[in-house]
């Protein structure tokens, strides 16, 4: 039956809605009088930002969540799946704070299946359909949390972008006037966060400071000295105390020691290269191996170009991304 019924259920994520109200009347959760709740989340660790930025855009685009100006803010967080995936949870002890609790229980299984008897059931999703006729119709309150809108904004923008450079109707010269004007709004947007997150930890600094809480411990903890280098001596040189002295030294010493021991041939070149393979353990599998030998083409390596994160340099040159970015378009 459900092989046969397989569109009933969402596969994906992006499959995902709600009920319509219509067919199922909305849970209403009767509240005592309270005061409306505001809550802050926890700040997002910026290694995460970007897979918790798509998770809450897809529930977006399937109708589980929808902007929102509500009175109420409840906090949220993620825990990690058995799959290692993200799980976004919501927290509702401000609401089971003010829910006024239902004085009825549960109808029991066995009387509810008993009414079953000489019935055809094609699956156990019969005996829970019974709990919709005896349970009494609630209708849900509703409520809001915060997101990282900034984040979503660029996520929602970068993905406009890919889609328009990979559009093969539009000119090249209208792509590129349109990818500059992107990467500008993109670059002020990524700035703006930035600026947003620095000023909420210097506020959280601030505050946490003055009140006897767990930061204020941490920070006021008596901090361990790191053990400072005093002084730096070359061979037949005296002591160096001076910083840009010493930093010179470190240098040279860096800078020398990746020049020494380099084979003067080939052979001795092979040699040392199959002692070091043979003492690694892991090995790829004949599929990676055949992956291996497919060559990269110019399209990938322009994909992977414009996907880089704006004002980061991964190179020891110091370039930023953006000029990457530009050179490619060209």
């Amino acid at each position: 039956m459900v092989a046969k019924q397989e569109k009933t259920f969402a596969w994906e994520d992006s499959k995902q809605g709600s009920l319509r109200p219509d067919f199922f009347l909305p849970v209403h959760i009767p509240t005592i009088p309270h005061i409306l709740w505001v809550q802050h989340n926890y700040p997002i660790p910026p290694g995460l930002e970007k897979e918790v930025c798509e998770i809450i855009h897809d529930k977006i685009s399937a109708g589980v969540d929808e902007p929102s100006n509500s009175a109420y803010h409840s906090q949220w967080f993620c825990v990690l799946k058995k799959n290692g995936k993200l799980r976004i949870v919501h927290s509702l002890e401000p609401l089971n704070h003010v829910t006024i609790r239902h004085s009825g229980v549960p109808p029991f299984p066995d009387h509810i299946a008993e009414s079953f008897a000489g019935r055809i059931c094609g699956a156990t999703l019969n005996l829970y359909i019974g709990y919709d006729e005896v349970l009494q119709q609630m209708k849900y309150c509703g409520g809001t949390f915060s997101g990282p809108k900034s984040l979503k904004d660029i996520a929602n923008l970068q993905a406009d972008r890919k889609k328009m450079l990979n559009n093969p109707d539009i000119p090249e010269e209208v792509k590129r006037e349109e990818a500059v004007i992107l990467d500008e709004k993109i670059q002020n947007l990524e700035m703006s966060h930035f600026v947003k997150v620095r000023d909420i930890i210097t506020m959280n600094y601030f505050v946490n400071g003055e009140t006897l809480m767990k930061p204020w411990i941490n920070m006021n903890k008596v901090q361990k000295m790191r053990d400072n280098i005093a002084a730096l001596k070359a061979p037949q040189q005296p002591l160096e105390r001076k910083s840009a002295k010493m930093a010179e030294l470190a240098e040279s010493h860096h800078n020398a020691i990746q020049k020494e021991d380099i084979p003067t041939n080939e052979r001795d070149h092979q040699r040392r290269m199959r002692k070091v393979l043979s003492n690694i353990k892991v090995k790829l599998s004949r599929r990676q191996k055949e992956d291996m030998k497919t060559p990269l083409q110019y399209q990938d390596i322009e994909d992977v170009t414009q996907a880089l994160k704006n004002g980061k340099a991964v190179g020891l040159d110091g370039i930023v991304q953006e000029l990457w970015k530009e050179l490619a378009m060209h």
